[in-house]
């Protein structure tokens, strides 16, 4: 594991300018305490004062950006990751790796951030019905598609196929080296016998304890 860095405060100011520039607005205090009531949310761990979030919608999909910045610190978490989801109400679609604070983890972040708003921004049509397509789990680890049925069968089409050219070098960058590490990691694995995805089954989940109110 690469040696933790939590942020100093002009790299949180840099983070919040370069998610403002990329079209992102931070979540209200009061937004984010009425989906916490609505839900029920229990966090997985205790933490004192609200987690700052960002939030950007288009083509009916939320890509939101968990910073691990605490509002009433203005500091980062002790023991906590980055994450960016892409959701439509409350269903989560998309999620990125999990973005720790190392020395790179504010350019990991706006790079991440990019790539939720691009699969929001460039949300394809179908080509046969027109519908937007939605994305979809493959059966592989952290494989993702672009799907939508439809009554002359299901159209698909890879996820960063109608984005990744509108993306920057660094979201590119970033994008590919992940995608390396994630077929080593892989490679691994299989040789050993084991299943990807272990770490990620036995991590503490938010509960919800009003499921009833899930949109």
């Amino acid at each position: 594991m690469p040696k933790k860095f939590l942020p100093q405060e002009d790299q949180i100011q840099e983070l919040f300018r370069s998610l403002a520039f990329l079209g992102f607005h931070q979540m209200a205090d009061q937004d984010l305490e009425k989906d916490f009531q609505r839900l029920g949310l229990e966090e997985p761990r205790f933490q004192e004062g609200r987690e700052i979030r960002f939030s950007y919608t288009n083509n009916h999909y939320e890509c939101l950006v968990l910073t691990t910045i605490l509002s009433s610190f203005n500091n980062a978490a002790i023991s906590d990751a980055a994450w960016v989801i892409v959701r439509t109400r409350d269903k989560k679609v998309f999620t990125s790796p999990r973005l720790h604070r190392t020395k790179y983890f504010v350019l990991r972040v706006i790079a991440w951030a990019e790539i939720g708003k691009a699969l929001c921004d460039y949300r394809p049509l179908c080509p046969e019905c027109n519908g937007y397509m939605d994305i979809e789990k493959g059966k592989q680890y952290r494989e993702y598609f672009w799907e939508h049925a439809h009554r002359d069968g299901n159209q698909k089409m890879k996820l960063f196929e109608p984005l990744y050219q509108n993306l920057s070098l660094l979201a590119q960058s970033f994008y590919e080296r992940y995608q390396m590490q994630l077929r080593s990691y892989q490679k691994k694995l299989q040789a050993k016998g084991l299943e990807a995805g272990r770490a990620a089954k036995a991590r503490r989940l938010w509960n919800i304890q009003r499921p009833e109110n899930v949109k």
